[in-house]
């Protein structure tokens, strides 16, 4: 089954408009049994990090379709959020994405459903996304804003356009040299069309995000993933296991899927460097721990520095 997101007719023409790239729901499911470390975890070695750090104390922003605040893999974990889209503290999930995004970050280890990357580490929900799975980029805006503002470490950004636009930039560059980390989905355009020149914005800003390609559990780029210089990392992107809203769990493929496993291990990393030094590492430290820890596994275009694996 496909689950197509396109653009609306109309929009912001001001600011343009952002949306989740096409995934594949492969299978979803009432419960799974007992408590799953999906496989995608176990490559990226995140079992042996949480004797480390679980990401305590590490504040990550959803920009997305909100979260389901009542999932019991995730609702321990939830600080807040908010809605830009209708401006009140709703950030219910209405399409699912969300959810299933945060879950991968930060299930909660409690003996039922998943474990997320980083089981310990604080959700805010920014809804900037509607039930199709679109939304304009003043609300992304806003919502980097708002993560300023409220002290966030890290944001997660599985969605993108295929136009830059001028706003969002420098909001992000105002937030990148605050310290705050973005880690951004590279797109499901791999087309020969293309001639490996696909990723999308924001992920195409290589000095601003950690853009991230999906591979599948044999560690080989997923036939779907955009492909580009601007790469940075690889990580598990196909037939993920997660959270979905109304107590649920699914399966989905796509580089959505792939940019919450990295932002979860820069969330451990972090985590571990305050309880070691008392400070916070900085985009550029995050940036060179990631590097030290990828594995090369082929074309920088197709991979980036290659897999991550602690």
């Amino acid at each position: 089954m496909r689950d197509i997101v396109t653009t609306r007719g109309a929009g912001l023409p001001q600011y343009g408009k952002t949306h989740l790239f096409p995934l594949t729901i492969h299978r979803i499911m009432d419960r799974v049994p007992g408590q799953v470390i999906d496989y995608g975890i176990q490559l990226m070695n995140a079992p042996r990090q949480w004797l480390r750090s679980k990401g305590e104390n590490i504040r990550v922003a959803v920009l997305d379709t909100g979260i389901d605040r009542a999932h019991p893999d995730l609702k321990e974990n939830i600080r807040g959020g908010y809605n830009f889209l209708d401006d009140n503290d709703n950030y219910a999930d209405d399409h699912g994405h969300g959810t299933h995004v945060s879950g991968i970050i930060a299930g909660s280890d409690n003996g039922i459903g998943i474990v997320g990357v980083a089981p310990k580490t604080q959700l805010y929900a920014l809804k900037v996304l509607d039930e199709k799975g679109e939304g304009g980029q003043e609300h992304v805006i806003a919502a980097i804003n708002w993560a300023f503002d409220y002290g966030i470490h890290l944001l997660n950004l599985s969605f993108g356009s295929q136009k830059p636009n001028a706003k969002l930039r420098a909001i992000m560059e105002k937030a990148n040299r605050a310290g705050l980390t973005f880690v951004a989905a590279a797109g499901n355009d791999a087309s020969k069309a293309f001639t490996k020149d696909s990723i999308d914005y924001p992920g195409r800003w290589a000095d601003l995000v950690l853009t991230v390609a999906a591979v599948d559990r044999s560690i080989k780029r997923a036939s779907f993933s955009s492909q580009g210089p601007e790469l940075f990392l690889a990580a598990p992107g196909v037939n993920i296991l997660s959270t979905y809203p109304l107590n649920r769990y699914v399966r989905l493929s796509g580089t959505s899927m792939a940019a919450p496993h990295i932002t979860g291990a820069v969330a451990l990393m972090m985590a571990e460097r305050r309880k070691r030094s008392g400070t916070l590492p900085n985009p550029a430290d995050v940036r060179r721990f990631m590097m030290e820890h990828a594995v090369a596994i082929g074309d920088r275009k197709d991979y980036g520095y290659g897999f991550f694996r602690f």
